[in-house]
């Protein structure tokens, strides 16, 4: 009986619109408790509609449930909430104004609040998790893209210098020329160095006294350079001369100004040098690098290189041998020395050679990066060094610790390039 009173409570709101015409409350509350409606009321009582579980209740029947307790609480609320609550929305507003309007408000608003809630706490989750994504792949992006950027500035400050972990690249094993294409492209390019030259293609020039020449060569002596052993050679560099050692005129199309001179040589007496004339190959080769005045450094002609190859003697060099005593000194990599031997500069060096034919051709350095950036002067006249003095330069040492026997790079194709002889008729040197 009690449960069926709640029942009748509870389905008040949703009687009370079909019965407009009536007086009070007090006689809807009759119809709900007797079953009959007023002697007083002529019309036809309305069929209830189908509410909180029950169908069309009766009149003079007691009240029969339609499904178990379980059914009642959960399909009647369910039901309630999308019939009567949908159907007569318009009523309800009007007339909810005592416990039911507290149970539909409270209902509708933990309804409405709690799929609000959890449409905003989606919403807010899925923003923020979106944003922290968004913002954690940027930062991790920035930080990996920031950490890359100082590690190339880094690569790019040392250079070809070999680091503590070693080098980046050798002249012989898994490093070496055959690989250099895969540590630098450049490597692979179609004007590269060195090269062979074929003495029955070159085109043949008589320079009519009008050859290159060398300017303050004397001033690169003892008191001007210093010896160092930097990992892939011997090499002398030119520190503060009091006169700028220049190679000018011919057909260079700038000043180039001396910066260093290096060698590269070979396991033995045979072979070395990184030029061959004819596919003949010599002991030792001595390069004179230069830096153009008024050309940018990433263009063709950005350096020059002068070239002299040497043959072996019976008897030392006495010019070589201010450089070949001090090599004992720079035996491990990026030791420096200076030259003792006041009587040297290059000028006396290479004066044998430098008034003969030469060679010219665009090519690149030898070694990576190989920047297709040189102008050659390959002099024909060779040099001499005895096979003691030569085999001084085999005693250095790698990185690795271990004696440093060969840096000469293999010859690479002309690619059609052209090969000029320079004929000079002898012209003053200064």
């Amino acid at each position: 009986m009690a449960l069926q009173c709640l029942v009748q409570l509870l389905l008040l709101p949703s009687v009370v619109p079909q019965f407009a015409g009536m007086e009070t409350h007090h006689d809807i509350l009759e119809i709900i408790w007797e079953g009959t409606p007023p002697h007083h009321w002529n019309t036809k009582l309305p069929e209830i509609p189908e509410i909180f579980g029950y169908v069309n209740i009766p009149h003079d029947e007691e009240f029969s449930m339609a499904t178990d307790e379980e059914d009642h609480h959960g399909g009647a609320m369910e039901d309630h909430h999308h019939g009567a609550m949908e159907d007569h929305h318009g009523a309800m507003e009007e007339h909810h104004h005592g416990a039911m309007e507290e149970h539909h408000h409270g209902a509708m608003e933990e309804h409405h609040h709690g799929a609000m809630e959890e449409h905003h706490h989606g919403a807010m989750e899925e923003h923020h998790h979106g944003a922290m994504e968004e913002h954690h792949h940027g930062a991790m992006e920035e930080h990996h893209h920031g950490a890359m950027e100082a590690d190339h500035h880094e690569d790019r400050e040392e250079g070809h210098e070999a680091s503590a972990q070693g080098p980046q690249w050798e002249h012989t094993g898994r490093l070496g020329p055959a690989f250099w294409g895969s540590i630098n492209h450049n490597c692979l390019g179609f004007r590269q160095s060195p090269i062979n030259i074929d003495n029955t293609i070159v085109v043949r020039e008589n320079t009519m006294g009008r050859g290159v020449e060398f300017c303050n060569y004397e001033q690169v002596n003892a008191k001007t350079t210093l010896l160092e052993n930097n990992g892939h050679t011997v090499e002398l560099k030119v520190v503060k001369p009091p006169a700028q050692p220049s190679m000018t005129g011919g057909h260079l199309q700038s000043n180039y100004s001396m910066a260093q001179l290096h060698f590269h040589w070979a396991p033995n007496d045979i072979m070395g040098s990184e030029h061959t004339v004819d596919s003949m190959a010599f002991p030792l080769e001595m390069h004179l690098v230069h830096l153009a005045s008024d050309i940018a450094r990433d263009q063709m002609g950005g350096l020059a290189v002068a070239g002299f190859v040497f043959k072996i003697s019976m008897e030392d060099n006495p010019e070589m041998e201010s450089i070949i005593e001090r090599i004992p000194s720079i035996v491990h990599e990026h030791q420096e020395t200076h030259l003792h031997d006041c009587h040297f500069d290059v000028m006396k060096l290479i004066q044998a050679s430098q008034s003969g034919p030469y060679y010219s051709y665009e090519g690149s350095l030898t070694t990576p990066g190989c920047d297709e950036v040189v102008q050659w002067v390959l002099y024909s006249n060779p040099l001499s060094i005895s096979s003691r003095q030569l085999a001084v330069f085999r005693t250095i040492l790698d990185h690795n610790g271990n004696p440093l026997l060969q840096n000469f790079r293999p010859v690479q194709p002309l690619n059609g390039r052209t090969v000029v002889l320079h004929t000079p008729t002898p012209s003053r040197s200064h």
